[in-house]
């Protein structure tokens, strides 16, 4: 699970899906994902979100992260079961075969960003209560510093009745994407194909990245970015709140959301949480805890 642009959207996911035992059988592809392929699936219990990281030729180095990234995922797994965790729902299933490595989850009907275009469109009141719950499954995830790595409204489920649960973490993505390089943004990160950008902007570096290091704190402060993005696109109707290029203008200095933000979010409050959460310095983000008990 490294950095190099794969080919393997030309293979077919049918013939890994064989492998499994037991078998799990394809219903539908979700999503325009280049760098997992996820599927709709149904086994004996139910319907399944799977996502599938297609092996290419000698592994090497990839063998590693990849073992890494299987790690990341099944602690996270321990650590926010959603038994005793309310509003998160990691994966919880793992495979690795040969060709391919499998990650699975509950499917939920609909995703945040879906839900925008259904009927009964959302009140304040549902905006309220789902950015409430979403604020504390991230602070619960950072209560057990685990971090997200790619919060949007994609990665967000909900129920008929509006319980939501924050899902698809992503350990696993690089920590840094070149800032003068769309295509590693576009191979990890735009799933959706449609150049919406929440990744923190301190993640987009010129040059050579090997030596940079990241502490859990500065991880969950990009998480906070991320969710002060998603926040602000559940209160624009589905409008994003960035995208890749407006997001580098706002790094440099050239543009601001300011205005976006206060003309398209209703309410004073919100509007001053996402100004707090979406701070270029990444020290004057709060911290989700502490946010909480001062709110």
């Amino acid at each position: 699970m490294g950095n190099h642009l794969s080919s393997s959207s030309s293979v077919s996911v049918d013939i890994f899906l064989n492998e499994l035992n037991p078998p799990i059988t394809k219903e539908g592809v979700l999503g325009k994902g280049r760098f997992l392929r996820t599927l709709k699936c149904f086994n004996d219990e139910g319907l399944l979100v799977c996502k599938i990281y297609v092996k290419e030729g000698p592994m090497g180095k990839d063998a590693e992260k990849e073992e890494e990234a299987i790690k990341a995922l099944k602690n996270l797994a321990d650590k926010l079961k959603p038994d005793t965790i309310t509003n998160v729902y990691p994966f919880q299933e793992f495979l690795t075969t040969d060709s391919a490595s499998f990650m699975s989850r509950q499917y939920f009907h609909y995703n945040l960003h879906d839900r925008f275009s259904a009927r009964p469109f959302l009140t304040n009141i549902d905006k309220l209560w789902l950015t409430y719950q979403l604020i504390k499954g991230v602070e619960k995830c950072h209560e057990n510093e685990m971090y997200h790595g790619d919060i949007k409204t994609e990665n967000v489920m909900l129920t008929n009745w509006n319980w939501l649960y924050l899902t698809d973490f992503a350990p696993y993505k690089p920590d840094f994407i070149p800032e003068d390089n769309p295509a590693d943004f576009s191979y990890f990160f735009d799933s959706s194909a449609k150049r919406k950008c929440y990744i923190a902007p301190e993640r987009f570096q010129t040059g050579d990245t090997t030596n940079l290091k990241l502490s859990i704190e500065d991880r969950l402060k990009m998480d906070v970015f991320s969710l002060g993005c998603t926040i602000a696109e559940l209160w624009m109707e589905g409008d994003p709140l960035f995208t890749y290029s407006e997001l580098l203008s706002y790094k440099k200095g050239t543009w601001s959301p300011t205005e976006r933000i206060t003309q398209n979010v209703s309410d004073k409050q919100i509007q001053d949480i996402i100004m707090q959460f979406i701070s270029l310095e990444r020290d004057s983000r709060p911290k989700l805890q502490h946010f909480l008990k001062n709110s």
